[in-house]
């Protein structure tokens, strides 16, 4: 067993304590202008760390210099924030701007992004029935409202609108399809226009081989970084298995092209200037390829760090990687400290830093004198380190886990290695046969995703995997890596009482608290329906008859049933038990009635026996009436007004009950609305 110790230099403690200070700032000052605050205690720490450093007093100084790391990194994450701000109008007006990437379709909608004055807007636009064109580049004018990114309001709901303005989108839009105009522009096409044209290329050629389907999806995938050629079925059989992280251009795949060009150069680590020749060779190759990727983040990122730990063998001192590692990751966030919030940044470097902490402890466990099993037993003690950073963030943002990953990814590492060294011959050696191989290649993997995920149990989900989860399984991992590499029996003590705390802090989050029946009715654009939970293991949906055509739960009902250990509910329109009835949209519950109103129907339904009492009237699309047309049938005690109402309607039917002294409640404002009986 190595017993080499973990070393850390002083820049890479700094880079832990400026991630702790982004970190702060991002989750506690956000928009908030501190700016001047932060230079004043920047430049007080800084003289401080001085007059320490010349009284040698190393640990003040120590201190010191920590604090003002934190500060430092806390400052550039509020200016990023300060930059996300602007005032957009609130009402609709005419905007021009340039479309800054690909549009993507979603379905309903083509997605884009727009540069509006310096200012990116995420714009949506209605498909019918023209047929829309956007490309990157293009100029449009377009009218509508411009609204900062928010969030819907459901419980238990993605933080979307953080996760926009992290990336620099500051506004979005929603536009029907004659609302928007584009024109072609004759202009010289930016960096990463000319890389995404340049991958379109690529991606014709593996056609112009045979490759289509499947395989033409894979091989773009692990070549260019393009995943939109994927079914979904597909798609979801590599997320079953554990082979997510092939389809997106990663650490993975740029270390297997640098681990191909080192094999070929073998022969240029003889002396410093032929090691100059080869890494310049390797600056040419590796950036080439995250220009045909895109210039993907996840690509560019893992660029830097292969070019950084290369630099290290020019060195004749002996270098920690893990040092290397944190330089590049302290490169990036200065650069852009919301770097640190993106799920792929956080899922790399926490794989390759459990990658070089725990290979050769692994490894040293797995080897034996066979050479071949020892060629396996390296790829099964890779996959174990690059899980044992990465399984934590997967199940808090996920909430699963692919149970048979190991298996996986020992039948992959090999094939991918393969599928990569054919696809690069053939851009030279342009041979049939060489192309006949690659593709038998190809779907000998599609097919090793798809059995895999076929087995029983192929994904293990987890829920209420909570922050607190995370930091206490690095702790654990952190304290038993010490106990690897030291072998004192605190540590294993320490172990113990992590274990202890962490089987404690979920037994008692895992104690059922009893939920008493109510009601939900959630923010949404698509459907008009209410959630009725009478308990853990009986709940309904009921939604509008108007709504028939969907037949799937609404993601915002399966996120507040896992979180809350309810379970999933049926869905249905009319629906009769001892506690509910339900038919033609008047719903009866527990003593309270309610309607769902989203169409004309009820505008002409009247009765002898007068107007129908209704404690919550829901009105939803559909509805474009007043509420006087509606008092002839109803008699109504509430109003809920629904998310996918416009914003004209419910301004007149606001005024309308205010006028009338009728209690309302707008879903826009408060987000999703709760019943209790």
């Amino acid at each position: 067993m190595s017993n080499k110790k973990i070393l850390l230099s002083p820049i890479s403690r700094l880079t832990i304590f400026f991630s702790v200070g982004i970190f702060l700032s991002d989750t506690i000052l956000r928009c908030h202008n501190y700016l001047l605050f932060h230079i004043i205690l920047l430049l007080l720490l800084a003289l401080f760390s001085l007059f320490l450093y010349y009284r040698r007093n190393n640990m003040l100084f120590g201190i010191t210099t920590a604090l003002f790391s934190v500060v430092l990194g806390s400052m550039l994450t509020n200016i990023k924030w300060l930059e996300t701000e602007h005032s957009w109008q609130k009402s609709n007006k005419i905007y021009n701007g340039r479309i800054t990437d690909e549009a993507v379709d979603k379905g309903r909608y083509i997605q884009f992004v727009v540069d509006v004055d310096n200012n990116k807007v995420l714009t949506r636009v209605m498909k019918d029935s023209v047929d829309l064109s956007f490309r990157s580049g293009d100029l449009v004018t377009f009218y509508g409202k411009i609204m900062r990114p928010a969030n819907i309001g459901n419980p238990n709901e993605i933080d979307y609108a953080t996760y926009l303005l992290h990336n620099g989108i500051n506004g979005t839009t929603f536009l029907q399809d004659d609302e928007i105009k584009s024109f072609s522009s004759e202009r010289d096409a930016t960096l990463i226009e000319k890389s995404l044209l340049l991958r379109e290329r690529v991606i014709s050629l593996f056609r112009k081989w045979g490759i289509s389907g499947d395989e033409l999806a894979l091989l773009s995938a692990l070549m260019v970084g393009e995943r939109n050629l994927f079914s979904q079925e597909v798609e979801d059989d590599y997320t079953k298995s554990g082979l997510a992280h092939m389809l997106s251009i990663s650490g993975m795949h740029v270390g297997i092209l640098l681990l191909i060009i080192n094999f070929m150069l073998w022969f240029m680590n003889r002396s410093t200037h032929l090691r100059i020749m080869k890494w310049i060779i390797l600056f040419v190759v590796l950036w080439g390829f995250a220009c045909i990727s895109g210039l993907a983040p996840s690509a560019v990122r893992a660029v830097i760090m292969c070019l950084f730990l290369e630099l290290m063998y020019f060195s004749h001192e002996k270098r920690y990687p893990l040092n290397i590692i944190f330089v590049t990751a302290l490169c990036m966030l200065i650069y852009n400290p919301f770097y640190l919030f993106d799920i792929s940044f956080q899922l790399s470097f926490a794989a390759v830093i459990t990658i070089i902490l725990f290979y050769t402890p692994i490894m040293d466990i797995l080897r034996c004198r066979y050479r071949v099993v020892n060629s396996f037993s390296s790829v099964i003690a890779l996959s174990i380190s690059a899980q044992i950073g990465a399984a934590p963030l997967v199940l808090y943002y996920f909430s699963n886990f692919s149970s048979y990953f190991l298996l996986s990814n020992i039948l992959s590492s090999f094939l991918v290695v393969v599928i990569m060294v054919v696809a690069l011959i053939s851009f030279v050696v342009p041979f049939q046969p060489i192309h006949i191989l690659l593709q038998y290649a190809l779907k000998a993997q599609n097919s090793i995703s798809s059995t895999v995920a076929a087995l029983p149990m192929s994904v293990v989900r987890i829920d209420n995997f909570s922050f607190v989860n995370i930091l206490f399984i690095y702790i654990l991992f952190i304290i038993l890596l010490l106990y690897i590499y030291n072998r004192r029996r605190k540590y294993l003590i320490g172990v113990s009482i992590v274990l202890l705390t962490i089987v404690s802090f979920n037994f008692v989050n895992s104690i059922p608290t009893k939920i008493m029946p109510h009601a939900l009715i959630y923010n949404d654009s698509r459907m008009s329906y209410i959630h009725f939970v009478e308990n853990r293991n009986e709940s309904v949906v009921i939604y509008s008859p108007c709504d028939s055509l969907y037949t799937e739960l609404r993601p915002a009902v399966k996120r507040y049933c896992y979180k809350n250990g309810i379970k999933e509910p049926k869905l249905t329109c009319d629906y009769h038990s001892s506690y509910i009835y339900s038919c033609d949209g008047i719903i009866y519950w527990r003593g309270k009635t309610f309607c769902v109103v989203s169409d004309k129907r009820w505008k002409y339904r009247y009765t002898s026996e007068g107007p129908l009492e209704v404690d919550y009237l829901y009105l939803s699309r559909g509805f474009y009436d007043s509420i006087s047309s509606l008092e002839k049938v109803f008699k109504i005690k509430h109003i809920i007004l629904g998310f996918s109402l416009s914003d004209t309607s419910v301004e007149a039917i606001t005024k309308e009950c205010i006028d009338k002294g009728i209690s309302y409640v707008n879903l826009k404002e408060v987000g999703y609305y709760k019943i209790m009986v």
